[in-house]
């Protein structure tokens, strides 16, 4: 309630869906980066690196 009068609120599902869309997105994109960066290093190089 504001000044006395009940505010209708609409919750903003298709900008959330997009938002969730994207993120989704570059969850895959930087997944599939990094699983085709790893397969080039070979295991002993990730060894050494940690190091």
């Amino acid at each position: 309630a504001f000044a006395g009068n009940v505010v209708p609120y609409k919750f903003p599902v298709l900008e959330m869906g997009l938002f969730i869309l994207v993120l989704f997105g570059m969850e895959l994109i930087l997944s599939v980066w990094t699983i085709r960066r790893q397969k080039k290093q070979s295991l002993i190089e990730q060894m050494r690196v940690m190091e």
